[in-house]
């Protein structure tokens, strides 16, 4: 079982996305779409669109804890739903 997560991380997560020289960055015109989107999906608490920035961008579900995710557009697993997930998968 493959699993593709985006760790709530914040303002890290952006920066990791916006440099250049590492392998799945996105260009600038393409990053300034995607966060006009992200901001615009996670109004609770704007400060966590980084997070909801690269989960669009890498097509991937988000792993938090933070209830403020709910509803932004993107698949969204707290940790004891990944253990569940994980031990479903093990057995």
């Amino acid at each position: 079982m493959i699993l593709r997560l985006v760790v709530d991380a914040d303002v890290l997560v952006g920066e990791l996305l916006r440099s250049q020289d590492r392998p799945g960055s996105v260009s600038p015109a393409r990053y300034a779409q995607i966060e006009a989107v992200a901001r615009h999906r996670i109004p609770r608490d704007p400060s966590d669109w980084p997070t909801v920035a690269a989960a669009i961008a890498l097509d991937a579900s988000i792993w938090t804890n933070d209830g403020d995710f709910l509803g932004c557009a993107v698949p969204v697993s707290t940790t004891q739903t990944l253990r569940l997930e994980l031990q479903e998968g093990t057995a």
